[in-house]
């Protein structure tokens, strides 16, 4: 009955049913432990949850005994105290802040030159309309580090044009999930120019069709106009860049064979701006909610890597 109700939990929050499934399979590993250490889980407290660790680390009760493994355990082990919170504040969780650390933890790799960018940006000529909307993406991801979910959460209330700002949103930080926090960040003035060109000569269009591919059986199709704030569009009307963002680096990619995605892009403006800002503003303006993942960055510039365009 626990495990439906912790299925119902998860469910009421947005995961995925296979991931769900892979919760249930995580915490199935948890409870033939305590049971075995006759411990009710709703006193488990924190050296018996190290406990468990360390006899998971030394036996085969997980499977491949892998760090990463284990900690999503931990994750799955996470969510079901927060369900049991839930349903009673008297119950606290003990697994919130137990990770295990790698010391072994992967470097910042392929940065690329700030300045580079920036001249790469200010050469990328927008012959289409197009061209336009995909120099306004580019924009948001060498200028504010923007991720790709942030792109698609962007509405029009967001964008201060007079001022120069733009607010970027940030995740629920009551979701299980957690990605990055909200920050105001300044927009440069080429791309204030750029966004003006989009919002009043290009977004329009997209809205009314202009610029869907219509086949002869539906002449009509193109005759249509959508109501939503959100900034960016696919060319056809969609709310989902997935095909925009390919096309986008695949033009790139002419340019400089180094570049390869959003991420990379988001990790060498993160590491510029260590150079240039202390690391508790560089947290901010990042999105980042723990300063420790800003830090990763702190000696993985491009000058000390002594990377940069081919």
């Amino acid at each position: 009955m626990a495990m439906k109700t912790f299925h119902n939990y998860l469910k009421n929050k947005g995961f995925a049913v296979s991931t769900i499934t892979q919760h249930e399979r995580n915490i199935s590993l948890f409870f033939p432990w305590l049971s075995a250490n006759s411990i009710d889980i709703k006193r488990c407290n924190y050296s018996e949850l190290v406990r468990f660790i360390d006899e998971s680390l030394s036996s085969n009760l997980i499977l491949q005994k892998k760090r990463s493994h284990i900690n999503r355990v931990l994750t799955s082990i996470t969510y079901y105290f927060d369900y049991l919170s839930e349903r009673n504040p008297s119950v606290l969780n003990p697994a919130k802040n137990i990770r295990i650390r790698n010391n072994n933890k992967r470097l910042v790799h392929d940065l690329l030159d700030y300045n580079e960018l920036m001249t790469l940006y200010k050469r990328y000529i927008p012959e289409t309309p197009r061209y336009v909307r995909n120099q306004v993406i580019f924009g948001f991801l060498i200028c504010q580090g923007m991720t790709v979910r942030e792109l698609h959460n962007l509405k029009l209330n967001d964008l201060n044009l007079r001022e120069g700002s733009i607010l970027i949103r940030g995740d629920n930080p009551r979701a299980l999930r957690k990605g990055t926090t909200s920050r105001k960040l300044p927009l440069e003035a080429v791309q204030v120019i750029d966004l003006l060109e989009y919002l009043k000569n290009i977004r329009s269009k997209i809205l009314i069709g202009k610029y869907l591919k219509t086949s002869g059986r539906k002449p009509k199709r193109g005759n249509r106009k959508r109501r939503t704030d959100q900034v960016l569009l696919s060319m056809n009307g969609s709310p989902y860049l997935k095909n925009s963002l390919h096309h986008l680096f695949i033009d790139l990619k002419r340019s400089s064979l180094q570049i390869r995605s959003a991420r990379q892009l988001r990790q060498s403006l993160i590491a510029h701006w260590l150079t240039q800002f202390n690391l508790r503003k560089v947290q901010y303006m990042a999105g980042h909610r723990y300063v420790s993942s800003t830090e990763w960055y702190k000696y993985n510039t491009p000058v000390n890597l002594g990377q940069g365009f081919s």
